[in-house]
């Protein structure tokens, strides 16, 4: 059998998305993460996407 590939675009803080995306793989990997070099962006926002 092959491997099957399959790609999602959403937002990572959304719990309900996350578990239907996620829903019958064997395998996750997720390149979400957010970074602010000019500290334009709240650290809760950050904090939300990079560690919660």
């Amino acid at each position: 059998g092959g491997t099957k590939l399959s790609a999602f675009e959403g937002d990572i803080r959304d719990s309900d998305f996350v578990r239907k995306a996620c829903r019958g793989a064997t395998n996750v990997f997720h390149t979400a993460s957010m970074i602010d070099v000019l500290e334009s962006v709240e650290y809760s926002e950050i904090y939300g996407v990079n560690v919660k």
